[in-house]
């Protein structure tokens, strides 16, 4: 019996019986599925080519569930290898194409039905076309692949298929990814695509295998990470995927009362529940309150040149004190980090926004209330004091007392006529000495810290605000300025 088939330019006899093959030829590979040859075979004599019966009679056409948008045409090529669309692993012989999608299967992958065990968690995964099983104790077969969503090796409770090799993290399985998402890094819509390739991300320039999001129209590619700009957590809680480290943590709610567990963002030891890495033995772990924090920021008004990495503070190296770029103050606490600028912003600085226009720097300047003392007014020339109000470029180094600085003549406040900025102190208070709140500030209800520093005042009621407890105010009138 003798065919035509498109992978060979001559007909192709059937072989039935070992008998009719030469021992030579038994060593022969076939040519579709690269596996060794036994009867029964197709066979050209002529051109030692060889294919096992039943991949010759291989349909030509196929739907596959994993790509349904058009069929599927098997192919041959000798010359090319490419990465399988279901296992990602390089193959050769006959394939599975679509034309129109740029997609490939190779065989094994194309008609694989997988077996699940009765009573197993499944998810049914965008990015694979069997359903994932959860897979609790195999840590000695998923330590060897990596998760296809973040691109680090899998450890722990993963999601994974058997018969293709492909695991996810628990969380990184299980979280809802945003169809649609803007981002920093680019002015358009970044659409999720759901299958996994090799890629490079424009935003941390790291090239990786596993899905991303991305401009179809600009071609520009950018990790999860990137785009999420936080955490991801398992459905339960217990697990989550931060992306300052490489293992996905669980959590331990409950410690012994003397067990003080070190958490690696703040630099604080604490009983509260922690997420801890268990394949790194607990040397890395995480207060649930602090894991919350986005693992890497972009704030183009404090820092625009780069993004912000949440910085980690190891046990087992010599802490380095870095300085808060907004407020000077020393950064012991949650801090976002510039590695390549060497620039540190406390976490709760990063909520400060720039709005004061000053002529002589180019950028707007900030008034922000002083926690360090390495700092002097460019205009005075004198020690900006801690716990004093200041105004700061942090681009510039340039620093001003609050007195020495460009503050708005008038603010809008609570108070029911608008605040003007006075001398202290003001005449009322210089005629009138035996008063016991000469220097009283209405709005903390407290004593002045400084009689001699400027103050926004009201002369038809006797106002007196300080300018440090008018911030907000002060801000929200330069913005409109």
């Amino acid at each position: 019996m003798e065919i035509d088939h498109f992978s060979h330019e001559h007909r192709l006899t059937l072989v039935e019986s070992e008998n009719n093959i030469s021992r030579m030829c038994t060593k022969m590979k076939c040519k579709a599925c690269q596996k060794f040859c036994s009867v029964p075979l197709y066979a050209c004599t002529q051109c030692s080519f060889y294919q096992h019966k039943s991949c010759a009679e291989l349909p030509t056409e196929f739907r596959n569930p994993f790509h349904l948008h058009e069929p599927l045409i098997l192919l041959f090529d000798a010359d090319i290898s490419f990465p399988c669309g279901a296992c990602f692993k390089s193959c050769d012989g006959f394939y599975f194409h679509c034309e129109v999608c740029n997609f490939d299967l190779h065989v094994d992958c194309a008609f694989l039905m997988p077996t699940v065990e009765e009573g197993c968690k499944q998810l049914k995964h965008t990015t694979h076309m069997h359903p994932l099983v959860l897979v609790e104790k195999k840590y000695e077969v998923v330590n060897r692949v990596k998760c296809l969503v973040c691109g680090e090796h899998c450890f722990g409770p993963c999601y994974g298929c058997d018969p293709c090799g492909v695991f996810r993290h628990q969380p990184c399985a299980e979280f809802q990814y945003p169809k649609v998402l803007e981002s920093f890094t680019h002015a358009c819509p970044l659409a999720l695509q759901t299958r996994v390739h090799s890629f490079c991300c424009q935003a941390c320039d790291t090239c990786m295998m596993g899905i991303c999001y991305h401009c179809e129209r600009c071609l520009f590619y950018i990790d999860v990470e990137c785009a999420l700009l936080k955490s991801i957590k398992s459905n339960d809680g217990k697990q989550i995927k931060h992306f300052n480290h490489r293992h996905p943590l669980s959590l331990i709610e409950k410690f012994g009362d003397t067990d003080q567990v070190y958490c690696y963002a703040c630099g604080k030891g604490s009983i509260e529940p922690t997420y801890v890495c268990n394949k790194c033995k607990g040397d890395f772990s995480l207060h649930k309150s602090c894991a919350g924090f986005a693992p890497k920021i972009y704030n183009v008004l404090l820092h625009p040149y780069h993004p912000l990495t949440l910085l980690l503070r190891p046990t087992n190296t010599n802490q380095v004190v870095v300085q808060c770029k907004a407020c000077c103050g020393d950064c012991s606490d949650l801090t976002y980090r510039c590695d390549l600028c060497d620039f540190n912003v406390h976490e709760k600085c990063t909520n400060e926004v720039p709005t004061i226009k000053y002529q002589s720097d180019k950028h707007l300047l900030l008034l922000v209330e002083m926690k360090g003392t390495k700092a002097n007014c460019n205009a005075c020339k004198k020690p900006c004091e801690c716990g004093s109000s200041i105004i700061r470029c942090l681009q510039c180094n340039f620093n001003l007392h609050v007195w020495c600085g460009p503050l708005p003549y008038t603010i809008k406040h609570k108070h029911i006529d608008d605040l003007t900025l006075v001398e202290s102190p003001v005449e009322d208070e210089s005629d009138d000495e035996s008063h016991c709140d000469e220097f009283y500030c209405d709005v903390c209800e407290e004593d002045r810290d400084d009689p001699k520093l400027s103050i926004y005042y009201c002369a038809g009621s006797r106002y007196v605000a300080e300018v440090s407890c008018v911030i907000s105010e002060i801000n929200n009138t330069s913005a409109r300025a």
